[in-house]
Order: structure tokens, then C-alpha cells, then sequence
């Protein structure tokens, strides 16, 4: 294993675009609004990782997870604002609700932070 917890954060962060309008945004022809632009973008995301990337695929569900829904009143969602906490709190919870996950939390669970 080559990554700390940090650096699955860091890596999965550059994935998203620096900045998301919420207020529109086109996927092919369609115009996408509100929180569906986060759906759209996280499903782009997946679509481009390697099926067999089991860390990248559940460290990106967990980013997705940890971006705070909008409100009606957000328009702009700057990804570095994305606090690592929010993420670490999602990737635990992932990998502790299926036994599936058992051999990955042991190995989570033993990285270090930083």
C-alpha cells in the first residue's frame, strides 16, 4: 500500500473541478441544475476509474458523500473547501457498513493520517 489516508483524500479531490455551478451546468445537451450537478459529476468521475480500483472507487463515493447538500440558497461549491474530516467520517462509515469491506477497513484502519 503506497498512500497515507491524507493522500487518497488529496488524489480523489483533483478529480472534481476546482469550483461546481449549481445553478447550471451542461452534461452533453441537457442542462443540469442544483444538487443533480453533483450526481453528474460524481458519475463522470466513476465512468473514468478502473473497475478493478476498489480504494479509488469508495474514496470517491466518500467525497461525493461528504459535500454538503445545497441549500437554495448555494450556488458555487469550491471543492477545496471540502473538509478532509467530512471525507474520513464518510470513508469509515462505508467501509464499516458491509462485511464486504472487512479486508480494506483492517487496512484503512492501519494507515496513517498524514
Amino acid at each position: 500500500m503506497l498512500f497515507t489516508r491524507k493522500s487518497l483524500f488529496e488524489k480523489t479531490r483533483k478529480l472534481w473541478p476546482d469550483k461546481i455551478n449549481l445553478n447550471g451546468q451542461y452534461f452533453g445537451r441537457s442542462l443540469v441544475t442544483g444538487g443533480q450537478v453533483l450526481n453528474e459529476i460524481y458519475h463522470q468521475i466513476e465512468s473514468s476509474l478502473n473497475e478493478n480500483d476498489h480504494w479509488m472507487q469508495l474514496s470517491c463515493w466518500s467525497f461525493h458523500q461528504a459535500i454538503e447538500k445545497p441549500d437554495n440558497l448555494t450556488t458555487i461549491i469550491n471543492i477545496d473547501d471540502i473538509a478532509y474530516e467530512s471525507y474520513e467520517k464518510m470513508m469509515l462509515e462505508n467501509l464499516n457498513g458491509d462485511d464486504c469491506w472487512e479486508e480494506e477497513r483492517k487496512i484503512y484502519e492501519s494507515l496513517k493520517s498524514s
